[in-house]
Protein backbone atom coordinates (compact mmCIF):
# COMPACT_ATOMS: atom_id res chain seq x y z
CA UNK A 1 0.00 0.00 0.00
CA UNK A 2 1.75 2.90 -1.27
CA UNK A 3 1.94 5.79 1.31
CA UNK A 4 0.51 9.04 0.71
CA UNK A 5 3.18 10.92 3.27
CA UNK A 6 6.63 12.43 1.38
CA UNK A 7 9.72 9.91 2.77
CA UNK A 8 11.00 12.89 5.38
CA UNK A 9 7.42 12.59 6.94
CA UNK A 10 7.86 8.68 7.48
CA UNK A 11 11.57 9.01 8.31
CA UNK A 12 10.24 11.47 10.93
CA UNK A 13 7.95 9.34 12.23
CA UNK A 14 10.14 6.27 12.40
CA UNK A 15 12.81 8.35 14.07
CA UNK A 16 10.45 9.61 16.71
CA UNK A 17 9.65 6.05 17.72
CA UNK A 18 13.42 5.06 17.45
CA UNK A 19 14.02 7.34 20.23
CA UNK A 20 11.71 5.87 21.95
CA UNK A 21 12.22 2.55 21.85
CA UNK A 22 16.12 2.84 22.53
CA UNK A 23 15.49 5.77 25.77
CA UNK A 24 13.65 2.70 26.95
CA UNK A 25 16.54 0.15 25.84
CA UNK A 26 19.24 2.74 27.05
CA UNK A 27 20.45 0.95 30.60
CA UNK A 28 21.06 -1.98 28.68
CA UNK A 29 25.10 -2.55 28.20
CA UNK A 30 26.98 -6.00 27.45
CA UNK A 31 30.62 -6.71 28.66
CA UNK A 32 31.45 -8.20 25.52
CA UNK A 33 31.37 -4.64 23.94
CA UNK A 34 34.29 -3.77 26.62
CA UNK A 35 36.34 -5.89 25.13
CA UNK A 36 36.39 -4.14 21.58
CA UNK A 37 36.61 -0.95 23.40
CA UNK A 38 40.12 -2.46 25.44
CA UNK A 39 41.22 -3.27 22.43
CA UNK A 40 40.93 0.40 20.63
CA UNK A 41 41.87 2.07 23.76
CA UNK A 42 45.77 0.25 23.66
CA UNK A 43 45.81 0.94 20.36
CA UNK A 44 45.11 4.54 20.27
CA UNK A 45 47.35 4.48 23.23
CA UNK A 46 50.35 3.30 21.13
CA UNK A 47 50.04 -0.42 22.58
CA UNK A 48 48.96 -1.95 19.12
CA UNK A 49 46.25 -3.43 18.20
CA UNK A 50 46.52 -5.76 21.73
CA UNK A 51 43.97 -6.69 24.35
CA UNK A 52 47.26 -7.26 26.51
CA UNK A 53 50.89 -7.26 26.60
CA UNK A 54 52.46 -10.04 24.36
CA UNK A 55 51.72 -11.12 20.78
CA UNK A 56 48.93 -9.65 19.10
CA UNK A 57 45.77 -11.55 18.92
CA UNK A 58 42.89 -11.13 17.06
CA UNK A 59 39.88 -11.64 19.89
CA UNK A 60 37.43 -9.34 17.91
CA UNK A 61 34.92 -10.88 15.72
CA UNK A 62 34.16 -7.33 13.92
CA UNK A 63 36.86 -5.66 12.73
CA UNK A 64 34.92 -2.89 10.85
CA UNK A 65 33.16 -2.12 14.23
CA UNK A 66 36.16 -1.93 15.55
CA UNK A 67 37.80 -0.09 13.11
CA UNK A 68 34.79 2.41 13.28
CA UNK A 69 34.95 2.95 17.12
CA UNK A 70 38.26 3.89 16.89
CA UNK A 71 37.83 6.39 13.98
CA UNK A 72 35.44 7.86 16.85
CA UNK A 73 37.76 7.61 19.85
CA UNK A 74 40.69 9.79 17.80
CA UNK A 75 37.59 12.24 17.06
CA UNK A 76 37.54 12.47 21.30
CA UNK A 77 34.01 11.08 21.41
CA UNK A 78 34.49 8.63 25.05
CA UNK A 79 34.91 5.69 24.55
CA UNK A 80 32.59 3.87 26.28
CA UNK A 81 29.95 5.95 24.80
CA UNK A 82 31.00 5.53 21.19
CA UNK A 83 29.84 1.93 20.49
CA UNK A 84 26.04 3.31 21.79
CA UNK A 85 26.38 6.95 19.62
CA UNK A 86 27.14 4.23 16.51
CA UNK A 87 24.69 1.69 17.34
CA UNK A 88 22.13 4.99 16.44
CA UNK A 89 23.91 6.04 13.88
CA UNK A 90 23.00 2.62 11.93
CA UNK A 91 20.01 2.43 12.49
CA UNK A 92 19.18 6.34 11.85
CA UNK A 93 21.06 5.16 8.61
CA UNK A 94 18.42 2.45 8.33
CA UNK A 95 15.50 4.44 9.27
CA UNK A 96 16.52 7.15 6.24
CA UNK A 97 17.29 4.26 3.72
CA UNK A 98 14.18 2.38 4.14
CA UNK A 99 11.34 5.75 4.05
CA UNK A 100 13.60 7.19 0.44
CA UNK A 101 13.12 3.52 -0.58
CA UNK A 102 9.25 4.12 -0.65
CA UNK A 103 9.07 0.89 1.58
CA UNK A 104 5.98 0.52 4.08
CA UNK A 105 6.14 2.11 6.90
CA UNK A 106 4.62 -0.07 9.22
CA UNK A 107 7.00 -2.95 9.35
CA UNK A 108 9.76 -0.44 9.82
CA UNK A 109 7.98 0.79 13.09
CA UNK A 110 7.92 -3.15 14.27
CA UNK A 111 11.49 -3.37 13.88
CA UNK A 112 12.93 -0.26 15.26
CA UNK A 113 10.38 -0.96 18.65
CA UNK A 114 11.27 -4.45 18.77
CA UNK A 115 13.20 -4.64 22.07
CA UNK A 116 15.95 -6.90 21.06
CA UNK A 117 16.50 -3.98 17.98
CA UNK A 118 16.36 -1.43 20.56
CA UNK A 119 18.69 -2.95 23.13
CA UNK A 120 21.24 -4.35 20.52
CA UNK A 121 21.10 -0.75 19.03
CA UNK A 122 23.02 0.61 22.45
CA UNK A 123 24.21 -2.58 23.74
CA UNK A 124 27.78 -1.73 22.51
CA UNK A 125 27.83 -4.46 19.82
CA UNK A 126 28.05 -4.36 16.46
CA UNK A 127 24.69 -6.38 15.81
CA UNK A 128 22.96 -3.86 14.32
CA UNK A 129 25.07 -2.16 12.16
CA UNK A 130 25.22 -5.56 10.57
CA UNK A 131 21.39 -5.94 10.33
CA UNK A 132 21.50 -2.74 8.39
CA UNK A 133 24.14 -4.73 5.85
CA UNK A 134 22.21 -7.27 5.58
CA UNK A 135 19.23 -5.04 4.48
CA UNK A 136 21.19 -3.13 1.77
CA UNK A 137 22.76 -6.34 0.47
CA UNK A 138 18.60 -7.36 0.06
CA UNK A 139 17.54 -4.13 -1.48
CA UNK A 140 20.41 -3.96 -4.08
CA UNK A 141 19.75 -7.12 -4.96
CA UNK A 142 16.18 -6.75 -5.71
CA UNK A 143 16.84 -3.88 -7.80
CA UNK A 144 19.08 -5.79 -9.70
CA UNK A 145 15.93 -7.84 -10.05
CA UNK A 146 14.37 -4.85 -11.73
CA UNK A 147 17.95 -3.62 -13.51
CA UNK A 148 19.29 -6.84 -14.29
CA UNK A 149 23.11 -6.52 -15.71
CA UNK A 150 23.77 -2.83 -13.98
CA UNK A 151 27.37 -3.00 -12.83
CA UNK A 152 27.55 -0.64 -10.43
CA UNK A 153 24.51 -2.10 -8.21
CA UNK A 154 26.65 -5.58 -8.72
CA UNK A 155 29.49 -3.44 -7.38
CA UNK A 156 27.39 -2.09 -3.87
CA UNK A 157 26.16 -5.74 -3.88
CA UNK A 158 29.46 -6.90 -3.12
CA UNK A 159 30.26 -3.82 -0.98
CA UNK A 160 27.83 -4.43 0.87
CA UNK A 161 28.27 -8.49 1.81
CA UNK A 162 31.77 -7.68 2.12
CA UNK A 163 31.65 -5.07 4.92
CA UNK A 164 28.73 -7.53 6.66
CA UNK A 165 31.81 -10.04 6.25
CA UNK A 166 33.79 -7.84 8.18
CA UNK A 167 31.17 -7.34 10.25
CA UNK A 168 30.25 -10.39 11.29
CA UNK A 169 31.88 -13.89 10.37
CA UNK A 170 28.36 -15.23 9.32
CA UNK A 171 27.99 -12.26 6.75
CA UNK A 172 30.47 -14.91 4.53
CA UNK A 173 27.51 -16.43 4.21
CA UNK A 174 25.58 -13.69 2.46
CA UNK A 175 28.15 -12.93 0.35
CA UNK A 176 27.80 -16.82 -0.66
CA UNK A 177 23.69 -16.13 -0.75
CA UNK A 178 24.12 -13.42 -3.08
CA UNK A 179 26.48 -14.84 -5.25
CA UNK A 180 24.47 -17.75 -5.71
CA UNK A 181 21.52 -15.78 -6.63
CA UNK A 182 23.23 -13.50 -9.42
CA UNK A 183 24.56 -16.89 -10.56
CA UNK A 184 21.49 -18.72 -10.23
CA UNK A 185 19.70 -15.87 -12.78
CA UNK A 186 22.78 -16.03 -14.68
CA UNK A 187 22.93 -12.22 -14.03
CA UNK A 188 26.66 -12.01 -14.81
CA UNK A 189 27.33 -8.53 -15.57
CA UNK A 190 26.06 -7.99 -11.94
CA UNK A 191 28.03 -10.79 -10.69
CA UNK A 192 31.77 -10.14 -11.58
CA UNK A 193 31.47 -6.59 -9.81
CA UNK A 194 29.82 -8.23 -6.93
CA UNK A 195 32.30 -10.71 -6.70
CA UNK A 196 34.97 -8.15 -7.59
CA UNK A 197 34.13 -5.42 -4.68
CA UNK A 198 33.27 -8.06 -2.29
CA UNK A 199 36.89 -10.18 -2.44
CA UNK A 200 38.37 -6.85 -2.35
CA UNK A 201 36.91 -5.99 0.98
CA UNK A 202 37.48 -9.47 2.36
CA UNK A 203 40.45 -9.90 0.98
CA UNK A 204 42.34 -6.54 2.34
CA UNK A 205 40.52 -7.72 5.61
CA UNK A 206 42.66 -11.71 5.41
CA UNK A 207 45.73 -10.21 4.15
CA UNK A 208 45.94 -7.45 7.52
CA UNK A 209 44.89 -10.64 9.90
CA UNK A 210 47.40 -12.99 8.42
CA UNK A 211 50.46 -10.10 8.53
CA UNK A 212 49.23 -9.14 11.69
CA UNK A 213 48.49 -12.50 13.50
CA UNK A 214 49.66 -14.99 11.48
CA UNK A 215 46.39 -16.68 11.16
CA UNK A 216 43.54 -16.98 9.14
CA UNK A 217 40.84 -17.16 11.58
CA UNK A 218 40.46 -14.89 14.87
CA UNK A 219 41.17 -16.53 18.07
CA UNK A 220 37.77 -15.71 19.19
CA UNK A 221 36.53 -17.78 16.78
CA UNK A 222 38.74 -20.55 17.49
CA UNK A 223 37.25 -20.07 21.11
CA UNK A 224 34.05 -20.23 19.90
CA UNK A 225 34.18 -23.11 17.20
CA UNK A 226 32.85 -26.07 19.23
CA UNK A 227 34.36 -29.72 19.47
CA UNK A 228 31.09 -30.86 20.29
CA UNK A 229 28.78 -32.85 17.99
CA UNK A 230 26.56 -31.44 15.39
CA UNK A 231 23.32 -33.52 17.11
CA UNK A 232 24.50 -31.57 20.48
CA UNK A 233 24.64 -28.15 18.54
CA UNK A 234 21.54 -28.77 17.03
CA UNK A 235 19.72 -29.36 20.38
CA UNK A 236 21.01 -26.58 21.54
CA UNK A 237 19.58 -24.16 18.66
CA UNK A 238 15.98 -25.71 19.23
CA UNK A 239 16.74 -24.79 22.86
CA UNK A 240 17.56 -21.06 21.44
CA UNK A 241 14.94 -21.04 19.47
CA UNK A 242 12.26 -21.81 22.43
CA UNK A 243 13.97 -18.80 24.60
CA UNK A 244 13.67 -16.63 21.71
CA UNK A 245 9.93 -17.24 21.15
CA UNK A 246 9.05 -13.31 22.50
CA UNK A 247 11.30 -11.38 20.16
CA UNK A 248 10.33 -12.87 16.90
CA UNK A 249 6.70 -13.03 18.24
CA UNK A 250 6.06 -9.28 16.46
CA UNK A 251 7.29 -10.06 13.62
CA UNK A 252 5.77 -13.45 12.74
CA UNK A 253 2.16 -11.39 13.32
CA UNK A 254 3.27 -8.74 10.96
CA UNK A 255 4.26 -11.57 8.40
CA UNK A 256 0.53 -13.20 8.41
CA UNK A 257 -1.27 -10.29 6.74
CA UNK A 258 1.53 -9.79 4.56
CA UNK A 259 1.77 -13.56 2.92
CA UNK A 260 -2.42 -13.24 2.82
CA UNK A 261 -2.53 -9.53 1.19
CA UNK A 262 1.24 -8.62 -0.24
CA UNK A 263 3.21 -9.22 -2.82
CA UNK A 264 4.54 -12.44 -1.51
CA UNK A 265 7.22 -12.76 -4.20
CA UNK A 266 8.79 -9.52 -2.68
CA UNK A 267 10.25 -11.82 0.28
CA UNK A 268 11.98 -13.92 -1.81
CA UNK A 269 15.49 -12.41 -1.58
CA UNK A 270 15.39 -11.35 1.58
CA UNK A 271 14.30 -14.76 2.61
CA UNK A 272 17.45 -16.14 0.23
CA UNK A 273 19.51 -13.92 2.20
CA UNK A 274 18.22 -15.07 5.42
CA UNK A 275 18.93 -19.17 4.88
CA UNK A 276 22.67 -19.25 5.71
CA UNK A 277 22.28 -16.90 8.73
CA UNK A 278 20.11 -19.64 10.16
CA UNK A 279 22.58 -21.96 9.07
CA UNK A 280 24.95 -20.08 11.08
CA UNK A 281 22.99 -19.61 14.06
CA UNK A 282 22.49 -23.44 14.08
CA UNK A 283 25.96 -24.10 13.64
CA UNK A 284 26.98 -22.44 16.75
CA UNK A 285 23.72 -23.89 18.95
CA UNK A 286 22.31 -20.35 19.15
CA UNK A 287 23.87 -17.90 21.43
CA UNK A 288 24.25 -17.62 25.28
CA UNK A 289 23.38 -13.17 25.15
CA UNK A 290 19.58 -12.09 25.76
CA UNK A 291 16.79 -11.06 24.07
CA UNK A 292 17.74 -13.24 20.59
CA UNK A 293 20.65 -11.05 19.59
CA UNK A 294 21.46 -13.18 16.56
CA UNK A 295 17.82 -13.14 15.26
CA UNK A 296 17.88 -9.38 14.89
CA UNK A 297 19.49 -9.28 11.32
CA UNK A 298 16.63 -12.17 10.53
CA UNK A 299 13.85 -10.41 11.80
CA UNK A 300 15.44 -7.32 10.02
CA UNK A 301 15.21 -9.00 6.85
CA UNK A 302 11.96 -10.18 7.65
CA UNK A 303 10.30 -7.24 8.31
CA UNK A 304 11.93 -5.42 5.31
CA UNK A 305 10.55 -8.27 2.55
CA UNK A 306 7.56 -7.50 4.62
CA UNK A 307 7.50 -3.63 3.80
CA UNK A 308 8.62 -3.87 0.15
CA UNK A 309 5.43 -6.97 0.07
CA UNK A 310 2.95 -4.46 1.27
CA UNK A 311 3.85 -1.89 -0.93
CA UNK A 312 0.96 -2.73 -2.95
CA UNK A 313 -2.53 -1.42 -3.24
CA UNK A 314 -4.58 -3.18 -1.01
CA UNK A 315 -8.28 -2.79 -0.37
CA UNK A 316 -10.20 -1.24 2.35
CA UNK A 317 -10.71 -3.94 4.76
CA UNK A 318 -7.16 -5.65 4.04
CA UNK A 319 -6.23 -1.82 4.72
CA UNK A 320 -7.94 -1.87 8.13
CA UNK A 321 -6.71 -5.25 9.17
CA UNK A 322 -3.37 -4.78 8.20
CA UNK A 323 -3.34 -1.35 10.62
CA UNK A 324 -4.54 -3.16 13.58
CA UNK A 325 -2.07 -5.66 13.01
CA UNK A 326 1.03 -3.49 12.92
CA UNK A 327 -0.59 -0.90 15.50
CA UNK A 328 -0.87 -4.35 18.10
CA UNK A 329 2.29 -5.47 17.02
CA UNK A 330 4.16 -1.93 18.08
CA UNK A 331 2.11 -2.04 21.09
CA UNK A 332 3.21 -5.20 22.53
CA UNK A 333 7.03 -4.30 21.60
CA UNK A 334 6.50 -1.49 23.54
CA UNK A 335 4.82 -2.60 26.84
CA UNK A 336 7.57 -5.59 27.15
CA UNK A 337 9.99 -3.15 26.42
CA UNK A 338 8.69 -0.34 29.46
CA UNK A 339 6.59 -3.06 31.39
CA UNK A 340 6.90 -6.40 31.31
CA UNK A 341 10.92 -6.80 30.86
CA UNK A 342 12.30 -3.51 31.70
CA UNK A 343 15.61 -3.01 29.81
CA UNK A 344 18.71 -3.86 32.57
CA UNK A 345 22.52 -3.58 32.47
CA UNK A 346 24.19 -6.91 31.62
CA UNK A 347 25.45 -8.70 35.14
CA UNK A 348 29.45 -8.94 33.85
CA UNK A 349 29.28 -5.53 32.73
CA UNK A 350 27.29 -3.89 35.73
CA UNK A 351 29.65 -5.65 38.36
CA UNK A 352 32.76 -5.76 36.22
CA UNK A 353 32.79 -2.08 35.64
CA UNK A 354 33.73 -1.53 39.93
CA UNK A 355 35.65 -4.44 40.03
CA UNK A 356 38.05 -3.51 37.18
CA UNK A 357 38.01 0.02 38.79
CA UNK A 358 39.22 -1.54 42.32
CA UNK A 359 42.00 -3.38 41.03
CA UNK A 360 43.63 -0.82 38.96
CA UNK A 361 43.59 1.65 42.18
CA UNK A 362 45.20 -1.41 44.40
CA UNK A 363 47.40 -3.14 42.16
CA UNK A 364 50.80 -2.03 40.68
CA UNK A 365 50.76 -1.30 36.98
CA UNK A 366 51.89 -4.75 34.93
CA UNK A 367 49.96 -6.73 37.39
CA UNK A 368 48.81 -9.84 36.04
CA UNK A 369 45.04 -10.78 36.84
CA UNK A 370 43.29 -14.06 35.52
CA UNK A 371 39.29 -13.19 34.48
CA UNK A 372 36.76 -14.49 32.55
CA UNK A 373 34.54 -11.22 32.92
CA UNK A 374 37.42 -10.04 29.22
CA UNK A 375 35.32 -6.63 29.00
CA UNK A 376 34.49 -4.29 31.32
CA UNK A 377 37.12 -5.55 34.13
CA UNK A 378 40.28 -5.21 31.92
CA UNK A 379 38.67 -2.32 30.24
CA UNK A 380 38.40 0.06 33.56
CA UNK A 381 41.91 -1.52 34.48
CA UNK A 382 43.96 -0.03 31.73
CA UNK A 383 47.79 -0.44 33.84
CA UNK A 384 47.26 -3.95 34.21
CA UNK A 385 47.71 -7.29 32.23
CA UNK A 386 44.93 -9.97 31.93
CA UNK A 387 44.67 -13.55 31.05
CA UNK A 388 41.35 -14.19 29.45
CA UNK A 389 40.48 -17.66 31.22
CA UNK A 390 37.39 -18.33 28.62
CA UNK A 391 40.31 -18.36 25.72
CA UNK A 392 38.32 -15.55 23.58
CA UNK A 393 41.91 -13.67 23.45
CA UNK A 394 44.34 -16.04 24.11
CA UNK A 395 45.03 -18.11 21.66
CA UNK A 396 46.73 -20.89 24.02
CA UNK A 397 43.48 -21.37 25.65
CA UNK A 398 41.64 -21.26 21.97
CA UNK A 399 43.20 -23.93 20.52
CA UNK A 400 42.61 -26.59 23.65
CA UNK A 401 40.24 -29.27 22.01
CA UNK A 402 37.51 -29.81 24.34
CA UNK A 403 34.98 -32.67 23.80
CA UNK A 404 33.60 -32.90 27.64
CA UNK A 405 31.26 -30.18 29.26
CA UNK A 406 32.72 -30.94 33.02
CA UNK A 407 30.94 -27.70 33.96
CA UNK A 408 27.84 -25.87 33.78
CA UNK A 409 28.66 -22.70 32.08
CA UNK A 410 30.47 -24.84 28.94
CA UNK A 411 27.15 -26.01 27.86
CA UNK A 412 26.84 -22.21 26.48
CA UNK A 413 28.13 -20.96 23.14
CA UNK A 414 31.35 -19.02 23.50
CA UNK A 415 32.02 -20.91 26.92
CA UNK A 416 33.79 -24.33 26.05
CA UNK A 417 37.15 -23.13 26.55
CA UNK A 418 39.56 -23.71 29.41
CA UNK A 419 43.42 -24.27 30.84
CA UNK A 420 43.58 -23.91 34.67
CA UNK A 421 47.50 -25.77 34.40
CA UNK A 422 48.01 -22.51 31.84
CA UNK A 423 47.21 -19.93 33.94
CA UNK A 424 48.86 -21.26 36.80
CA UNK A 425 51.79 -21.63 34.36
CA UNK A 426 51.27 -17.22 34.02
CA UNK A 427 51.47 -17.40 37.72
CA UNK A 428 49.03 -14.25 37.81
CA UNK A 429 49.03 -12.46 40.77
CA UNK A 430 45.21 -12.33 40.93
CA UNK A 431 42.72 -15.08 39.68
CA UNK A 432 39.29 -13.93 39.93
CA UNK A 433 36.81 -17.39 40.01
CA UNK A 434 33.98 -17.67 38.07
CA UNK A 435 32.02 -14.39 37.28
CA UNK A 436 32.98 -10.69 37.70
CA UNK A 437 32.88 -10.46 41.56
CA UNK A 438 34.55 -13.72 42.00
CA UNK A 439 33.80 -16.72 43.59
CA UNK A 440 34.67 -18.77 46.52
CA UNK A 441 34.82 -21.96 44.63
CA UNK A 442 32.54 -23.67 46.90
CA UNK A 443 31.27 -25.72 43.76
CA UNK A 444 33.67 -26.64 41.41
CA UNK A 445 31.36 -27.39 38.69
CA UNK A 446 28.99 -23.99 38.73
CA UNK A 447 30.78 -21.57 36.47
CA UNK A 448 33.65 -22.08 34.10
CA UNK A 449 36.52 -25.32 33.07
CA UNK A 450 39.17 -23.52 33.77
CA UNK A 451 37.80 -22.67 37.59
CA UNK A 452 37.04 -26.44 37.94
CA UNK A 453 40.56 -26.87 36.61
CA UNK A 454 42.17 -24.73 39.27
CA UNK A 455 39.74 -25.88 42.50
CA UNK A 456 40.80 -29.32 41.74
CA UNK A 457 44.78 -28.23 41.51
CA UNK A 458 46.79 -29.04 44.23
CA UNK A 459 49.69 -26.08 43.05
CA UNK A 460 46.08 -23.75 42.87
CA UNK A 461 45.11 -24.63 46.49
CA UNK A 462 49.11 -24.51 47.92
CA UNK A 463 49.65 -21.19 45.87
CA UNK A 464 46.36 -18.67 46.33
CA UNK A 465 44.14 -17.65 49.24
CA UNK A 466 40.82 -16.19 48.56
CA UNK A 467 40.13 -12.66 49.89
CA UNK A 468 37.06 -10.58 50.48
CA UNK A 469 36.70 -7.01 49.34
CA UNK A 470 33.80 -4.56 50.17
CA UNK A 471 34.05 -2.57 46.59
CA UNK A 472 31.93 0.92 46.60
CA UNK A 473 30.17 2.07 43.64
CA UNK A 474 31.10 5.24 42.20
CA UNK A 475 28.43 7.83 41.52
CA UNK A 476 28.31 6.82 37.42
CA UNK A 477 27.72 3.26 38.08
CA UNK A 478 24.27 1.71 38.60
CA UNK A 479 22.89 0.52 41.56
CA UNK A 480 22.01 -3.10 42.25
CA UNK A 481 19.64 -5.30 43.73
CA UNK A 482 19.89 -7.02 47.19
CA UNK A 483 20.64 -9.91 47.33
CA UNK A 484 21.85 -10.04 43.50
CA UNK A 485 20.43 -12.98 42.45
CA UNK A 486 23.90 -13.66 39.99
CA UNK A 487 26.15 -12.65 42.24
CA UNK A 488 25.38 -11.89 45.51
CA UNK A 489 26.79 -13.50 48.51
CA UNK A 490 24.99 -16.23 49.22
CA UNK A 491 25.74 -17.25 45.13
CA UNK A 492 29.48 -16.11 45.67
CA UNK A 493 29.78 -18.39 48.89
CA UNK A 494 26.87 -20.91 48.91
CA UNK A 495 26.63 -19.50 52.17
CA UNK A 496 23.50 -17.73 53.86
CA UNK A 497 23.56 -13.98 54.83
CA UNK A 498 24.59 -14.56 58.82
CA UNK A 499 27.72 -15.81 57.39
CA UNK A 500 28.91 -12.76 56.05
CA UNK A 501 31.95 -11.16 57.88
CA UNK A 502 30.96 -7.43 59.12
CA UNK A 503 33.93 -5.77 57.01
CA UNK A 504 31.49 -6.96 54.03
CA UNK A 505 28.59 -5.36 55.37
CA UNK A 506 28.07 -2.09 53.17
CA UNK A 507 25.73 0.70 54.66
CA UNK A 508 23.96 0.85 51.06
CA UNK A 509 23.81 -2.66 49.34
CA UNK A 510 22.51 -1.46 45.95
CA UNK A 511 26.12 1.07 46.02
CA UNK A 512 28.32 -1.67 47.34
CA UNK A 513 29.14 -5.69 46.39
CA UNK A 514 31.20 -8.02 47.58
CA UNK A 515 34.03 -8.77 45.70
CA UNK A 516 36.30 -12.58 46.07
CA UNK A 517 39.75 -12.55 44.72
CA UNK A 518 42.38 -15.42 44.57
CA UNK A 519 45.84 -13.67 45.39
CA UNK A 520 48.91 -15.70 44.93
CA UNK A 521 51.03 -16.34 48.52
CA UNK A 522 54.40 -14.63 48.86
CA UNK A 523 53.97 -12.47 46.28
CA UNK A 524 54.73 -8.54 47.03
CA UNK A 525 52.49 -7.08 44.17
CA UNK A 526 49.31 -7.75 45.84
CA UNK A 527 50.63 -6.78 49.51
CA UNK A 528 48.44 -3.70 49.74
CA UNK A 529 45.40 -5.35 47.91
CA UNK A 530 45.62 -8.23 50.39
CA UNK A 531 46.22 -5.70 53.48
CA UNK A 532 42.41 -4.58 52.67
CA UNK A 533 40.85 -7.99 52.55
CA UNK A 534 39.18 -10.20 54.98
CA UNK A 535 40.49 -13.94 54.54
CA UNK A 536 38.25 -16.27 53.14
CA UNK A 537 40.30 -19.34 53.30
CA UNK A 538 38.82 -21.10 56.61
CA UNK A 539 35.64 -20.42 54.91
CA UNK A 540 36.61 -21.68 51.25
CA UNK A 541 37.92 -24.72 53.97
CA UNK A 542 34.72 -25.50 55.47
CA UNK A 543 31.77 -24.86 52.09
CA UNK A 544 33.84 -26.71 49.53
CA UNK A 545 31.27 -29.13 48.12
CA UNK A 546 30.82 -32.71 48.51
CA UNK A 547 29.46 -34.51 46.22
CA UNK A 548 30.02 -31.63 43.23
CA UNK A 549 26.54 -29.97 42.40
CA UNK A 550 24.81 -32.09 39.75
CA UNK A 551 24.43 -30.34 36.42
CA UNK A 552 24.83 -33.35 33.89
CA UNK A 553 21.08 -34.55 33.89
CA UNK A 554 19.42 -30.95 35.16
CA UNK A 555 21.16 -28.32 32.98
CA UNK A 556 18.80 -28.79 30.13
CA UNK A 557 16.65 -31.34 30.35
CA UNK A 558 17.54 -32.80 26.52
CA UNK A 559 19.62 -35.77 25.82
CA UNK A 560 22.89 -35.47 23.98
CA UNK A 561 26.00 -38.07 22.83
CA UNK A 562 28.52 -35.47 24.10
CA UNK A 563 30.24 -36.62 27.24
CA UNK A 564 29.42 -34.89 30.56
CA UNK A 565 31.51 -35.07 33.54
CA UNK A 566 30.43 -33.31 36.78
CA UNK A 567 32.39 -34.96 39.44
CA UNK A 568 29.08 -37.40 40.44
CA UNK A 569 27.98 -41.02 39.63
CA UNK A 570 25.81 -41.27 36.72
CA UNK A 571 22.25 -41.46 38.69
CA UNK A 572 19.76 -44.70 37.74
CA UNK A 573 18.63 -45.11 34.85
CA UNK A 574 20.36 -41.54 33.34
CA UNK A 575 22.19 -41.55 30.17
CA UNK A 576 25.36 -42.68 30.30
CA UNK A 577 26.89 -39.46 28.44
CA UNK A 578 24.88 -37.26 30.98
CA UNK A 579 24.18 -34.56 28.27
CA UNK A 580 23.90 -30.90 28.61
CA UNK A 581 21.13 -31.30 31.18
Amino acid sequence: MPSPLPWWTRALIALAAVALSTWLAWPFVHDDGFITLRYVARWLGGDGLTWTAGPPVEGYTHPLWLLQLAALGALGVPLPLAPRLLGLAWLVALVVGWSRARAHLGPLLVLVTLPAVARWTVSGLETVSFAVLAVAASATLERLVEQPGDRRLGALCGLAVGAATITRPEGAGLAVAAGLWLLGRRDLRALVPCVGAGSLVVGALLVFRFATYGSWLSTSSSAKLGDLTILFQLQAFALYVYRSLPPLAATALVLAPTLLYGARERLLVPAVLATPLVLAIAAAGGDHMPFGRFWVPLLALALWGAARALHTPLEADQQRILRLVLGVAVALDLLVAGVADPAQPDPAARFGRPMGRFLEDHLPAGSLVAVATAGSTPFFAPSLEFIDTLGLNDPAIAGRHIDTLRTRWQAQPGHRKGDGAYVLSRQPDVIVVGGATGDLGWSRTRWFLTDRELLESDAFREGYDPYGFLVQFAPDEPSVPDPDPVFGWEMQTGQGPDTRPPALVADDPARAAVAIFWLRRDDPDVDALRAEGVPLRAMFEEVEEDPPLRFCDQLWGLWTTVPCDDGNPPRAGADPGGGPG
